[in-house]
């Protein structure tokens, strides 16, 4: 499985067993900055030769083949999830594509939508422009790998927090280096979803934080038990939301994490492991 983010590609091996899939191997390569911006609609690889050797390095430190195919996890930043309920629970992808045409900056016909269930009856939906995933397989198999399946990190990280639901008012914050997805939990389940740019401009942690103040309001008060972070700077915003006395928990922990790992930070990593 190969990862992308702003600053970095993660390679890792995962084996599944009868009870739960086990994490045997990891690597990762930092990008140089400016290489890869997403972006829902333009151009992601900006250098797309450093991204290419980055890719090619952790395949080789984990061991695959030429010609052996992995599965791609796409970042935070090029789609934006959607929380709705389908029509008469209808979830076939042209349904989808109808509901998040507005929302889309290009044609319905042009999306590729990624969807989990959310209990009890609702949806979790994205839409990836084709020619933005096509950039990503294109350069998985130019580094030597068979793109298979395509999957859009918050989806991944949201299905690995949806096996463990949260009591009400509790919130969900998924971070991605481009992007930070909200949710907030009450008593019939995950009751709002949303997404926010991140900009190295702004003071993070400050604005994440005002962020989470913000997805916590219902009817203009600020309530909530607990927020569970995962992805990149889930540890400093939690020792942040700690100091200013709220309850953070760290979403995912290994026994054993690989040298160079923290679990924590890689949105993704409990959704792959579920």
């Amino acid at each position: 499985m190969v990862a992308f983010d702003v600053g970095r590609v993660w390679g890792v091996l995962v084996r599944r067993g009868l009870a739960q899939a086990r994490l045997v191997g990891a690597a990762r390569e930092t990008l140089p900055p400016g290489a890869l911006k997403p972006s829902p609609h333009e151009r992601n690889l900006l250098r797309p030769a450093e991204v290419r050797d980055a890719v090619h390095a952790v395949c080789a430190q984990l061991g695959l083949a030429e010609g052996q195919r992995a599965d791609l996890i796409l970042p935070a930043g090029i789609a934006r999830p959607v929380l709705f309920d389908p029509p008469a629970g209808d979830t076939t992808p042209d349904s989808l594509r109808f509901r998040l045409a507005n929302a889309l900056p290009y044609a319905a016909s042009e999306a590729v939508v990624g969807t989990i269930p959310v209990p009890p009856g609702r949806v979790l939906a994205a839409a990836a422009r084709r020619s933005v995933v096509a950039e990503y397989e294109a350069i998985v198999e130019a580094a030597g790998c068979k793109p298979r399946r395509v999957e859009l990190a918050p989806l991944v990280a949201f299905a690995g927090l949806l096996a463990r639901p949260l009591p009400a008012r509790a919130l969900d914050v998924v971070l991605g280096e481009a992007a930070v997805s909200l949710a907030r939990w009450e008593h019939t389940g995950l009751a709002t979803f949303r997404t926010r740019l991140r900009t190295v401009s702004r003071d993070d942690l400050a604005w994440l934080a005002a962020e989470i103040e913000r997805a916590a309001q219902t009817d203009g008060q600020t309530s909530f038990a607990a927020v569970r972070l995962a992805g990149a700077g889930a540890c400093a915003l939690a020792d942040h939301a700690r100091a200013n006395g709220r309850e953070a928990l760290l979403a995912w922990d290994l026994a054993q994490p690989p040298s160079g790992m923290e679990p924590a930070e890689i949105a993704w990593l409990g959704g792959v492991l579920r």
